[in-house]
């Protein structure tokens, strides 16, 4: 895995450049929703994006990832205490880059392909755990947090699609429509993270493989 990080960093060095006035930027947005048989989530992004040649672009952006917890609970070997998981809505903020290729069909279609490895520019989150405790006074929850180093949260995804130029005089704007798959780990902090003497590794899944499917509009 790490190698192919590697390639994405200097394959844009590697291809043919076009010269400035050729060169072809602008920015773009994009929608994506993740799943697995475990969970789901989804994404929004804002990229900078700018063609090294004909068929070859590159860009490198901001992106906000939202996804819930389940509110899985466990008793403590204590049987008066028991513990759960925090159902509550987290999100990922992550730095991108991409490296994307253009295989035009004809004049208003084509086909695409879009790879792209992000992170957490800052590895910290926030994580919390629901302790109730049952006792001669009743039922007591209270929400125990800590903040846990994250490791960066990294991801990467390749994935393939149509696009179609929205603007037939200039070919300037695009529409994407893609699906793909990836590795991306999510719950990096929940894995590493021990609260009140409890490991949260073993209440979170480990399946670090998802499906996207992603829409993308760029101005290039």
């Amino acid at each position: 895995m790490k190698y192919y990080y590697l390639i994405l960093l200097i394959l844009p060095f590697l291809c043919p450049q076009q010269s400035s006035a050729q060169k072809r930027r602008g920015f773009s947005g994009d929608i994506g929703l993740y799943g697995n048989k475990d969970e789901v989530g989804f994404h929004y992004a804002v990229n900078y994006n700018w063609m090294l040649n004909k068929y070859i672009g590159t860009s490198v952006g901001a992106m906000i990832y939202h996804y819930k917890v389940d509110g899985i609970g466990w008793q403590a070997s204590n049987q008066n205490i028991y513990y759960s998981l925090d159902d509550e809505n987290y999100k990922h903020i992550n730095i991108t880059s991409s490296l994307f290729f253009l295989l035009p069909l004809s004049k208003t279609i084509g086909l695409y392909n879009h790879n792209s490895f992000f992170f957490e520019p800052v590895p910290l989150e926030s994580v919390s755990l629901d302790k109730t405790t049952y006792g001669a006074e009743g039922e007591q929850t209270k929400t125990v947090s800590k903040l846990q180093y994250s490791r960066f949260s990294p991801g990467v995804f390749s994935e393939i699609g149509l696009y179609c130029n929205l603007n037939k005089k200039e070919n300037r704007l695009k529409l994407f429509l893609g699906f793909g798959c990836g590795w991306y780990d999510v719950y990096s902090a929940f894995r590493h993270c021990t609260i009140d003497k409890q490991r949260l590794e073993e209440y979170v899944t480990r399946n670090k493989a998802y499906y996207r499917i992603s829409l993308k509009l760029i101005d290039l």
